[in-house]
């Protein structure tokens, strides 16, 4: 998830320049699609008056975003490695490619399940099951992310 928001970032440095997407292959096309939710979301917390004077590089309520915007794509570390989607009883293993295979966090949040043989859990992000309680249907933040 942080290197999708660096990515991001880096290209808007650049004023959103298309040139830049191809020199780092990039899809123009995918920046420019969040961009414009980017701006949606902006624009909704305008109309009903959210406060949005927080640092932007707070990793920690960045994380908390995630983990609240995506609490049904969490699953749970089982004991034999695998993980259990909370959504519906699935297992799941994180993809062998990802830079998180070798890493036994106790829960992940993923954006999606790439299936071929056995199901991987692709694009995730560890949390720490003391930052918060899983309970179906809401996320209740107990301390900060570590």
């Amino acid at each position: 998830h942080f290197t999708l928001l660096k990515v991001y970032r880096d290209w808007e440095g650049t004023n959103h320049s298309q040139h830049w997407c191809n020199e780092n292959f990039v899809q123009y096309r995918s920046m420019t699609r969040a961009r414009d939710i980017k701006e949606q979301i902006e624009h909704l917390t305008e109309l009903v008056e959210v406060d949005r004077s927080s640092d932007p590089h707070n990793i920690n309520a960045i994380r908390k975003s995630i983990a609240a915007g995506y609490f049904f794509n969490a699953a749970r570390l089982n004991k034999n490695g695998s993980y259990r989607t909370v959504k519906s009883p699935h297992t799941v293993e994180i993809h062998p490619m990802s830079a998180m295979f070798k890493k036994a966090a106790q829960v992940v949040i993923y954006n999606e399940l790439v299936g071929v043989v056995r199901i991987f859990e692709s694009k995730l992000g560890t949390y720490t099951p003391t930052s918060g309680k899983l309970y179906p249907g809401r996320l209740v933040v107990k301390r900060e992310f570590q």
